[in-house]
């Protein structure tokens, strides 16, 4: 006798869809705070600021994320100044309620070059709370983004 196995839909989880989140999230918070506040780095002696930005995300799972910043060094040669920041990917999948999205980013110790970067995102409503992941985390003074609400 043949063993038939059915497959039903009774209880599983629909499959996660990029354009469920797609659209623009403008950076609105910065660990709790409006942007423009500074946080201490982790890896060196500067604080940062982000000052502008967003994060885009494509219903085909492609996202930019682009933060304007502005630092203040100090210790024996001080100085201050701006930059941005730009990670880009074309993939992400979810991991129970995290959004985990793959890309390329600055490389932290040969800045000329790009390097792999991971961003973590949960929902919250329409808004985005982005957090860095490995050493820019470190790197970076694991900054909480608040990105949000969400412009289609």
């Amino acid at each position: 006798m043949p063993f038939i196995l059915a497959a039903s839909g009774c209880g599983a989880e629909a499959a996660f869809d990029p354009a469920d989140v797609a659209g623009r999230y403008p950076l609105s918070q910065v660990d709790g705070h409006a942007p423009g506040w500074y946080h201490q780095l982790g890896a060196i002696d500067c604080q940062a600021a982000f000052i502008a930005g967003k994060l885009e995300i494509q219903p085909t799972g492609a996202f930019d994320l682009d933060l304007d910043y502005d630092f203040r060094c100090i210790g024996t040669d001080p100085f201050d100044g701006s930059g941005n920041l730009s990670v880009y990917g074309s993939s992400m999948r979810e991991e129970g309620e995290v959004l985990m999205l793959y890309g390329f980013g600055p490389d932290l110790i040969n800045p000329p070059s790009t390097d792999h970067w991971t961003l973590e995102a949960r929902r919250s409503g329409s808004q985005l709370i982005v957090r860095f992941v490995g050493f820019a985390r470190t790197y970076w003074g694991d900054p909480v983004l608040t990105l949000g609400p969400k412009q289609e």
